[in-house]
């Protein structure tokens, strides 16, 4: 029981840092959204469907602007933000490759009290059952 509750512990500190970092090798830019392109839509009937889309627009970078279209899929939200400007990460490698910075990744959000709840259980129950 302890060597399974260590490694849930393990598993969720590694769900926490690695959704921090999911940009890692993307570095940060501004993305003009041009074109918001509907992508796929989901759902039982037409009271429950959910949209996603993908935004593409022109990403200015140090080495000059760039056409570019998301990696990422967004929600209805986006819709709001067409013709504005939103931060992004790009790929330096191929900067026409952003995803969208919509959250601050300072903050702290549900999903990170939760993890972090859940390995500190994990690591009481290894260390009360050792």
């Amino acid at each position: 029981m302890p060597v399974m509750a260590l490694g849930l512990a393990a598993l969720s500190i590694f769900v926490l840092v690695n959704s921090r970092v999911r940009a890692r090798g993307f570095e940060r830019g501004q993305l003009t959204i041009s074109r918001i392109q509907p992508w796929t839509s989901s759902g039982e009937s037409t009271a429950t469907m959910t949209r996603t889309y993908k935004v593409h627009g022109v990403v200015s970078t140090p080495k000059g602007s760039f056409s570019a279209t998301s990696i990422d899929l967004y929600d209805e939200a986006v819709l709001r933000k067409k013709g504005a400007q939103v931060p992004c990460r790009y790929d330096p490698d191929d900067p026409s490759r952003i995803t969208l910075d919509l959250a601050s990744p300072g903050r702290i959000d549900l999903q990170d009290v939760v993890l972090v709840g859940f390995a500190v259980l994990c690591l009481a129950i290894a260390w009360f059952t050792r």
